[in-house]
């Protein structure tokens, strides 16, 4: 990392920003979030001058994740408004719309995570893996409201694409979710069913 301001190729800079969001991530992971945001922060300025649009995007998003994570809702908000308005691709406004959804999820502000993350579904091009996540987050956002219908209907559109990604293991509790839901609708078979996937 040192090294590259003596040599401040595109390259180079792509390479230490790319660095330095990786270390974000890492120190996000480990719960110390006052280094993350110093490390994205690096990341971020790195970009700009890069002048890659993928690269200040990511570090953008990198820092809603760690600011919701942090409690700083508000700024998390802010960040992802900031997305929105200056990205021109549209995964990244997808992004943002469900870092917006997480954001208020985390605040107990259900009604607004839910349109958060249907904006977010609306948006065209995201991935497989992000529409997955986000019919999770609209299932289990629902589930707490007490809406069971809703909740199953979205939590049935994830398992649909369910086999065709791959997953990391955190989001397997969409079973459990579904088994309960079903359990509380009474439909017992499906509920059996659910917890043995």
């Amino acid at each position: 990392i040192d090294i590259c301001p003596d040599n401040p190729s595109i390259k180079n800079l792509k390479t230490v920003s790319k660095t330095y969001r990786t270390m974000a991530d890492v120190y996000r992971q480990m719960k110390t979030f006052d280094e993350a945001i110093v490390s994205i922060d690096k990341a971020y300025k790195l970009a700009i001058q890069t002048g890659q649009e993928d690269y200040i995007l990511n570090a953008q998003n990198e820092k809603s994740i760690i600011l919701t994570e942090s409690g700083q809702f508000e700024e998390a908000r802010k960040t992802c408004a900031l997305l929105i308005e200056t990205s021109s691709e549209k995964k990244f406004k997808g992004f943002a719309w469900h870092n917006i959804g997480h954001s208020y999820f985390r605040e107990d502000k259900l009604h607004d995570a839910i349109i958060a993350y249907k904006k977010a579904l609306e948006i065209k091009g995201i991935s497989g893996i992000h529409h997955f996540v986000t019919q999770k987050d609209l299932c289990e956002s629902y589930m707490k409201l007490g809406s069971l219908d809703s909740a199953v209907h979205y939590g049935e559109l994830a398992v649909s694409i369910y086999d065709s990604e791959k997953l990391l293991p955190e989001n397997y509790d969409l079973f459990d979710y579904l088994a309960k839901l079903y359990y509380d609708k009474g439909d017992f078979e499906k509920s059996r069913e659910s917890r043995q996937c």
